[in-house]
């Protein structure tokens, strides 16, 4: 289970892990704010799953519903969960020195120091889990003749 940012190896991402949802019981908590459902903890089974390369991002279809989650750095997990994890792991603070460096070599294009700042500040990490329960066998769609 991935809970900690040391925990998580980037050298393990496989993009495919997405389809272990597939077809399973999924819990997850809904980082999405749309109202009251903002950090409750939703569960379904997992009815459709793809990746939108047009909004650069993952859906995710559960009751009906579909979730849309921005498209991770790393998709990370094991036989229990698969995790999405966004941010950077390996940008690490300015030096003073290269702060001054990019400020002299971005003078000339309007920006100030806390554009700057703004701009090279490492994004802190966030995951969201995706825990995996049992496979869900449903009937198939086919109509016989009796």
């Amino acid at each position: 289970m991935v809970t900690n940012v040391a925990d998580i190896d980037i050298k393990s991402h496989d993009r495919y892990r997405i389809y272990e949802m597939l077809g399973r019981k999924v819990s997850f908590r809904n980082p999405i704010s749309n109202g009251r459902k903002a950090g409750r903890k939703l569960s379904g089974v997992v009815e459709q799953v793809c990746r939108n390369i047009f909004e650069n991002a993952v859906e995710l279809t559960m009751g009906g519903q579909v979730f849309q989650f921005a498209e991770p750095v790393a998709i990370v997990g094991d036989s229990d969960v698969v995790a999405f994890v966004y941010g950077d792991f390996d940008m690490a603070d300015l030096t003073d020195e290269q702060l001054f460096e990019e400020m002299r070599d971005s003078a000339g294009y309007g920006e100030n120091v806390d554009d700057i700042l703004a701009r090279t500040r490492p994004r802190v990490v966030k995951i969201i889990q995706f825990a995996l329960g049992d496979k869900v066998i449903r009937r198939g769609k086919t109509w016989r003749k009796t």
